[in-house]
């Protein structure tokens, strides 16, 4: 029943841990993705200075400059086939008249020539008059379509044939010439003024110079017309081709103090910043609904394929710690450049002070989550430049993912962080390249990626030790730290104990190989058997490995007081551990390395000289715990047969093998591993393990039988 309500009691603060880490990824989203508002209105005065969170286009401003490039574009004109037609067929319609005209004349003179009232001659103007009316001579200069005085008629009707031809061919095909070639506006007095020229220069009589000046000025009309279509088109294109008048993220748009315009008003509208007493409920559901999306894939891969952890209150305060503390940086981070990204921050930790698959499952977290508010300069959300970081940063993570694992040195955080930011980096080159973007901004972007990650890892460098010793975590790092023999709990161990610190170094070698062997934290298992002895620095005499040949401190004391100084080294090592701010999981493989064992020899002792009566075992079994962990284990089954082996007067290769069974059995038998995850599988690899560590560490020392002896 108890264990179940523990089970209970890690699931609601798991759970606890994944809603604090969604609340901060939601609220960071909001608090960036939703602008200030300011309560202002047309007239009104700004209160403070109104700044553009993000770059807008300045509509009015636009449009004016647009409007007056419009206007600077000149109409565009087109030939009209028609008014060519037309004006040429009124130019051909006046000689036809003239001829017309003059064939009617020659009729009429003709007639009057051969009447009784002139025989012969040509009529003068009087007679003319007696011939037709005035009516009848008005009605004549109608026809000529051309506005033409009396004189000038009377001169078109009598003047010579071949007169009129000469007139005609210097006026009719020059003019018909301008005309099919098209005439503009601004170009007809020159025209009309060249052909007047060219007229004047010809042999004909004043008259008809006159008259042909005057065809020309009713005939000779511009025939381009303006193409509405073209017009409208370029004046769009000249519109078009001015640059967008920009409000730049960082200018104040209204200054403290100045009445708000019309146009100030536009923009603060269009950047969303005006106050209009409505929440903007649909940005914060669909932030919600993201958030939520993200942190249910996140939690069902927690649930199914990494349960242990999610189980883990330690474990998950770090990934919680690691995503909020991350979203946080991404927010302040965000107003200054939105490609400057924290994310391997909350990546790196979770790899170091957790593990690498479940810091895979936060990279994907925080991608997201972070990319959702990368705007660019434009202000755009889940835009393109949004879908570049959270690819980058995808990649960037597990790049330093794969980098950390199983790391041996502090240096190394630094490599994959640089590392990672040069994925990131191409990434960003590679997409950018695809839509041809400035290789001026390509390089920028890629800069900012790149020093983003390396930053990023300096900084986990520089805040690790506070972590591990915040969540006391004993991270690979740390461990290898420990594992240097200058630090001083093993060089105390070296001087004042150097038969314990030899039995610790040949157990490590033990431990270690076994872990690899079964594929546990073989890091873990060596420092902790380093270090599962100190507490033997308390008193080290009294330990058989660091006592002079024939010099047995025990041999003058009483059994149990002999017992209580041996075992109580156990508890002196926890607390010399403790002292010394050693990790937590190094301090149980000292707590757990006897386990409850009994100090056999001194419990026998007492036997003897109680006359065979059996005393209390509980006086002589270690206080501690059985091993609970599949490191503290090895370190435990490591200890004892390595003691074992050692008390061999002169070990061979059979009896070496058979104390490391006969010692791991009666481990089993005794329960010491009921505790631990080991199944009978492991331990059997742990045992073959340590009889090929100590076959090397005793090479020298088993004599191996020659060949051909049984």
């Amino acid at each position: 029943m108890s264990k179940r309500v523990d089970t209970e009691r890690i699931n609601l603060v798991s759970m606890l841990m994944i809603v604090l880490a969604f609340a901060a990824c939601y609220i960071s989203a909001v608090v960036v993705l939703t602008p200030k508002l300011y309560d202002v209105s047309i007239g009104s005065k700004a209160s403070h200075n109104i700044i553009a969170p993000r770059t807008v286009v300045n509509a009015a401003a636009t449009q004016a400059l647009r409007d007056a490039a419009a206007k600077e574009v000149q109409i565009v004109y087109k030939l009209d086939e028609s008014l060519v037609n037309k004006y040429s067929e009124n130019a051909a319609v006046f000689f036809q008249n003239v001829n017309s005209l003059r064939q009617e004349a020659q009729a009429l003179r003709s007639a009057y020539s051969g009447s009784r009232l002139r025989p012969t001659g040509e009529l003068s103007v009087s007679e003319w008059q007696l011939v037709v009316s005035a009516a009848e001579l008005q009605e004549m200069m109608q026809r000529f379509t051309v506005p033409v005085s009396a004189d000038e008629g009377w001169w078109l009707l009598h003047v010579e044939e071949n007169e009129i031809l000469r007139f005609q061919e210097a006026v009719l095909p020059k003019l018909l010439n301008v005309l099919q070639s098209g005439v503009e506006e601004r170009m007809l007095s020159a025209k009309k003024a060249a052909l007047i020229h060219e007229l004047n220069s010809t042999e004909l009589s004043e008259i008809l110079k006159n008259i042909g000046q005057k065809v020309l000025q009713e005939c000779l009309l511009p025939t381009f017309v303006e193409d509405r279509e073209a017009t409208a088109h370029a004046r769009a294109s000249a519109a078009a081709a001015v640059a967008p008048v920009e409000i730049r993220r960082g200018d104040i748009i209204v200054r403290e103090g100045d009445a708000v315009t019309k146009e100030q008003y536009a923009i603060l509208n269009s950047l969303s910043l005006v106050a209009d007493g409505k929440a903007n409920y649909r940005l914060q559901i669909g932030i919600l609904i993201f958030i939520i999306i993200a942190f249910s894939a996140f939690l069902a891969y927690m649930a199914i394929y990494r349960r242990h952890v999610l189980a883990n209150n330690k474990n998950m305060l770090i990934v919680a710690v690691s995503i909020i503390l991350t979203m946080a940086l991404s927010v302040l981070l965000n107003s200054v450049d939105y490609r400057i990204s924290p994310a391997l921050i909350g990546v790196m930790m979770v790899a170091l002070l957790v593990e690498e698959r479940t810091a895979m499952a936060v990279n994907i977290v925080l991608s997201f989550c972070i990319g959702l508010f990368s705007k660019d300069s434009s202000g755009s959300i889940l835009g393109f430049d949004s879908m570049v970081m959270t690819a980058t940063m995808l990649l960037g993570g597990q790049v330093a993912i794969y980098l950390l694992h199983r790391h041996h040195r502090r240096g190394t955080i630094i490599a994959a962080g640089l590392f990672s930011g040069i994925a990131a980096a191409c990434m960003h080159v590679a997409i950018y390249l695809i839509i041809h973007i400035k290789l001026s901004e390509l390089l920028i972007a890629a800069a900012w990626v790149l020093g983003s990650n390396a930053v990023c890892a300096v900084l986990v460098v520089g805040s690790l030790s506070l972590w591990e010793n915040l969540f006391d975590i004993a991270t690979s790092a740390r461990l290898n730290e420990l594992s240097n023999a200058n630090h001083p709990l093993l060089r105390q161990l070296m001087t004042e104990a150097p038969g314990t610190y030899r039995h610790s170094m040949w157990t490590a070698a033990l431990a270690e190989s076994a872990a690899e062997a079964i594929d546990a934290d073989s890091q873990l298992a060596r420092v902790g058997a380093y270090y599962h002895d100190v507490g033997k620095l308390r008193r080290p005499l009294y330990f058989k490995e660091n006592q002079k040949p024939n010099e047995n401190i025990h041999d003058t004391m009483p059994p149990q007081e002999s017992a209580s100084v041996i075992i109580s080294h156990q508890k002196d090592g926890v607390a010399l551990l403790n002292k010394h701010k050693l990790p937590s999981a190094v301090a149980q493989i000292a707590f757990e390395h006897h386990g409850t064992t009994l100090a056999a020899y001194f419990y026998h002792k007492a036997m003897e000289a109680d006359g065979g009566k059996a005393p209390l075992q509980k006086n002589f079994r270690y206080p501690g715990v059985r091993p609970s962990t599949k490191e503290s284990a090895i370190v435990f089954l490591a200890d004892s047969c390595e003691a074992a082996v050692r008390a061999l007067d002169n070990p061979t290769r059979e009896t070496v093998e058979s104390t490391v069974a006969s010692v791991i059995r009666n481990k089993i038998d005794d329960g010491q591993l009921s505790a631990s995850p080991l199944n009978f599988r492991e331990i059997s690899t742990i045992q073959q393990s340590f009889l090929r560590t100590f076959n090397g560490l005793l090479h020298d020392r088993i004599p191996y039988p020659k060949i051909g002896e049984a």
